[in-house]
């Protein structure tokens, strides 16, 4: 999981951080609970999922004053991939909401693909601890 998405978010109205559903797999959870979040405190159960909580329509690690997500170097990988996205069984480069979108080479986004693949496929199996 190192082939991260570029983008600057610095310009950006951060759409991906409001009015989002981001789904948060087992390795997500693990991480934000090794670095002290209490689970109830990050994330919300839905159906068989588990969910980033939201206030407000916002991100509960979006920080409204510095416009910036707080665990950045950490959040989920569904963050990381932000422009590339799975929705409805295909992969598409959300340019509708992500300004930065545009920016991304096509080597990046095959080198990104194995990380989403990893994700859907890990949602799959489930959770075996939570």
């Amino acid at each position: 999981m190192e082939g991260y998405l570029r983008v600057d978010c610095s310009r950006c109205d951060v759409k991906c951080c409001i009015d989002q559903r981001v789904i948060l797999s087992e390795r997500d959870i693990d991480l934000l609970v090794s670095k002290g979040y209490k689970l109830d405190s990050f994330a919300v159960k839905r159906g068989s999922f588990y969910y980033l909580r939201e206030y407000g329509g916002k991100c509960v690690f979006y920080d409204e004053m510095g416009r910036r997500c707080r665990i950045y170097e950490y959040r989920p990988l569904v963050c990381r991939l932000y422009p590339l996205v799975y929705q409805d069984k295909h992969v598409i480069l959300d340019i509708e909401n992500c300004p930065e979108a545009k920016n991304i080479g096509e080597d990046e986004l095959w080198n990104a693909i194995p990380d989403l693949i990893e994700l859907v496929f890990n949602l799959k199996k489930g959770y075996s601890k939570y």
